[in-house]
C-alpha cells in the first residue's frame, strides 16, 4: 500500500468520524437530549441545521477520499451551502435592517468555508482551484482549533470568557477533523514525503513543521495547564505565551535561515561541480571528435587502397581469363583454384572438375585424355 493510499484512507476515516459526530448531534437535537462535555457539564448546543451540515461535511469528505462518489460530494456540498448560507444571509439581512436581527452565524460561516473546500477537492482540480481549496481547508481547521482553545480558556477561567465567539464543541471537533482530512487528502502525501526526506529541503521542512505547526499548540496546552492549576493568572499566562511564541518564532527563523544558507552553499558547490564536469565532458568530446576524424581518414585511405587493389586484380583477372596461353592458379598446397578458358581447352576438362586437383593429378590421371595430357606436357615444358 502506497503512502498516497494510506493518506486517502486516513482522510476517509476522518470524514466518517466527523459524520458520526454530526449524526449524534442531529439525534440529540431531534430527541431533545442535552449534549454533555467530558467534564460532565452541558455543552454549548449545536443547532440542528449546523448538525446536519456537519453530518454532510463528514460524508462529503469520505466521498472525496473514496473517489467515484461525485454525486454524494455534490449533494453534501449543496446541502451545506444551502443551510449554512441561509444562516449567513439571515444575519446579513438583520444587520442591514431588512429582517429581524439574528446572532452572528459563526458556525454558518465556517461551514460555508468547508463547503468551498469540499467543492475544490472533488475530482482533479487545477492549480488555482487546488490552492483555493487548501486555503479554505486551513480556515476551517484554524476556526475549529481556536474555538476549542477558547472553550478550554472558558473552563479554566470559570466562565470569564463565556461570551467570546466560538463554535459548539461537537461542531468544532467535527470541523477540525474535516479540515484536517481535506488538508491531508490533497497535499499530505507530498508534504509528508518532503518532511521525511533526508535532504536539506526536508531538514528545513521538518524545522518549520515543528516550529510553526506543532510547537504553538503545545505551548497553548501548557498555557491552559498552568492557568488551570493556578500557577499563574490568565494575564501573566498570556504574556508568557506571547513571549514563548515570539522566542520560538525567532529560533525557528534563525535555524531555517541557516539551513537555507547551507542549502544555497550546497547548490553553489553542486553548480560548480556541474560546470567543471561539463567542461571536462566538452574537452573529452573534442578529443573524441578529433580521434574519430583521424580514424575516419585512415579508413578512407585504406578503402581507397583496397579499391585500387581490387580494380588491379579485376584487370589482371580479365587479362588472364582472355589470354591465349593456359593459366592455372594454385594454392600453397599445389591444388588448382582457378583456370582460364585457354587452360580448359588445353586440358579438355571444365574448370569445376579441375578445382582442388594438382597438376600431377591432371597429367597422370587414368581417365585423362592421352592427347590432352600430351598437349599439357608440351605447354608446361
Amino acid at each position: 500500500m502506497t503512502l498516497e493510499t494510506k493518506i486517502r484512507r486516513l482522510a476517509g476515516w476522518l470524514g466518517l468520524v466527523a459524520a458520526a459526530i454530526g449524526l449524534v448531534s442531529v439525534s440529540g437535537e431531534v430527541v431533545g437530549v442535552p449534549q454533555v462535555t467530558a467534564s460532565g457539564s452541558p455543552a454549548t448546543p449545536t443547532e440542528l441545521p449546523f448538525a446536519v451540515c456537519l453530518l454532510a461535511a463528514g460524508l462529503g469528505l469520505w466521498g472525496v477520499a473514496a473517489s467515484g462518489r461525485t454525486f454524494l460530494v455534490w449533494t453534501c456540498t449543496g446541502l451545506i451551502g444551502g443551510l449554512a448560507g441561509f444562516s449567513v444571509a439571515q444575519f446579513t439581512a438583520g444587520y442591514l435592517g431588512l429582517a429581524q436581527a439574528a446572532t452572528f452565524p459563526r458556525g454558518g460561516i465556517v461551514l460555508v468555508f468547508a463547503a468551498i473546500a469540499l467543492y475544490c477537492a472533488e475530482g482533479n482540480p487545477g492549480r488555482v482551484r487546488r490552492q483555493v481549496g487548501t486555503f479554505f481547508a486551513i480556515l476551517v481547521l484554524a476556526a475549529a482549533i481556536s474555538s476549542l482553545f477558547l472553550l478550554s480558556i472558558h473552563r479554566v477561567t470559570s466562565g470569564e470568557f463565556a461570551n467570546q465567539p466560538r463554535l459548539a464543541p461537537p461542531l468544532a471537533t467535527g470541523l477540525m477533523l474535516v479540515g484536517l482530512g481535506l488538508l491531508t487528502f490533497r497535499s499530505g502525501g507530498r508534504l509528508l514525503g518532503t518532511i521525511l526526506a533526508p535532504t536539506p529541503t526536508g531538514s528545513i521542512a521538518r524545522r518549520l513543521f515543528l516550529g510553526l505547526i506543532v510547537l504553538p499548540p503545545l505551548m497553548g496546552i501548557a498555557l491552559l495547564i498552568i492557568v488551570g492549576t493556578g500557577v499563574v493568572d490568565l494575564v501573566l499566562g498570556v504574556g508568557l505565551f506571547t513571549a514563548a511564541t515570539t522566542i520560538a518564532g525567532i529560533v525557528v527563523a534563525l535555524v531555517s535561515i541557516r539551513a537555507a544558507r547551507d542549502l544555497d552553499e550546497t547548490r553553489e558547490r553542486a553548480e560548480s561541480a556541474r560546470l567543471h564536469l561539463t567542461a571536462r565532458l566538452q574537452e573529452q568530446a573534442a578529443q573524441l571528435t578529433e580521434t574519430v576524424s583521424h580514424r575516419t581518414r585512415e579508413l578512407q585511405e585504406a578503402n581507397a587502397s583496397l579499391r585500387a587493389v581490387a580494380e588491379a586484380n579485376a584487370r589482371l583477372a580479365l587479362v588472364a581469363n582472355h589470354a591465349t596461353n593456359g593459366v592455372a592458379i594454385c594454392n600453397a598446397h599445389g591444388r588448382i583454384e582457378w583456370v582460364n578458358a585457354a587452360f580448359e581447352r588445353l586440358s579438355g576438362s571444365p574448370a569445376h572438375e579441375m578445382r582442388d586437383q594438382t597438376l600431377a593429378d591432371l597429367l597422370g590421371g587414368v581417365a585423362s585424355d592421352p592427347a590432352a595430357i600430351r598437349k599439357l606436357r608440351q605447354a608446361l615444358n
